[in-house]
This record gives structure tokens, sequence and C-alpha cells, in this order.
């Protein structure tokens, strides 16, 4: 039997066996997402605000996860490269795919319009 496994570490270590998403909040967050696989990359995705994730421990023991805001981003990031889904494939259009120097520079110079 073939396991999935997420590591993450927010306030400490927490490995997660066969998480799955279980329930998905209707309201959802808009946000840059960037990945350690497209490093000079950003796309801009739509993620639910709340999610709650079932998983086993690495004694097999199963937990519920609830989860808000950064944290369900992570989660839902994570689950998804498990799935084979890369950020790019949940941008919103192909406008919001764009590199990080691109993004950075017009976000520097929409700060100097403020």
């Amino acid at each position: 039997m073939s396991q999935r496994v997420l590591f993450i570490n927010v306030d400490h270590p927490m490995p997660l066996v066969n998480p799955k998403i279980v329930r998905r909040s209707r309201k959802l967050m808009s946000l840059w997402d960037d990945c350690f696989s497209l490093p000079n990359l950003l796309a801009k995705v739509r993620r639910n605000l709340a999610i709650d994730v079932q998983y086993r421990d690495l004694e097999g023991k199963r937990h519920l996860l609830r989860a808000e805001g950064a944290l369900s981003e992570l989660l839902q990031h994570e689950i998804d490269h498990l799935d084979g889904i890369l950020m790019i494939d949940r941008a919103i259009d192909s406008k919001h795919v764009v590199f990080k120097d691109e993004w950075e520079k017009r976000e520097k110079e929409e700060k100097m319009r403020l």
C-alpha cells in the first residue's frame, strides 16, 4: 500500500500521512503563490479560506486538522503537489502567472505611487 506523506513545520515538525481534505469553506481567498518547484514564478490563485484535513501520524493514529488562512493555503498547496498539481495549474488565468522579478518591480512602483 502506497503512502502519501507531507512534512510541514509551522510551530513544530508535523508529518501528515495520507492527508485528505474532507471539508472546504465556501469562502475563498486570492493570493500570489510561489513554489520551490518553480522558483522564479508567481501565480495568483484562489484557495479555500478554511479546510479540514484528515490524516494519520507516523504511528498510524487518525487526526483531523482544522486550518484557516496561511496554514489552509499551505496545506492545499502541498496536497496539490501530492496530486501532481502545481500552482500554475491553479492560476486564475494566464495573465496571473508572472516572473517574480516583474512582480517585485510592479509592487515597488505601486508603493512609490502611494
